[in-house]
């Protein structure tokens, strides 16, 4: 599995989240997505953003890596705080 660029969106002190519904389960996440071969996390977190949410986004700030585990697989979710976008 690769590496994932995530978004924490703040905005009027609203925190955004998705709603999924997955194998009968409904649950929330923050948007983001998989990174491309040779992409490096800022360059995806942006092209996330922008295919999930049609927003572009401006001085994304590293939160934290956290390693999900998904079964025998484990994938590092690059978080990443913004507050500042347009779309």
């Amino acid at each position: 599995m690769r590496d994932r660029a995530v978004g924490v969106i703040i905005k009027n002190s609203q925190l955004l989240l998705l709603w999924r519904y997955r194998d009968g389960k409904e649950y929330y996440t923050f948007p983001g997505g998989s990174m491309e071969e040779g992409e490096d996390e800022e360059t995806a977190l942006r092209r996330e953003m922008f295919e999930e949410l049609n927003i572009e986004i401006e001085n994304p700030k590293k939160l934290f890596t956290n390693i999900n585990e998904f079964g025998e697989n484990k994938r590092p979710d690059h978080l990443y705080l913004i507050t500042d976008f347009s779309g």
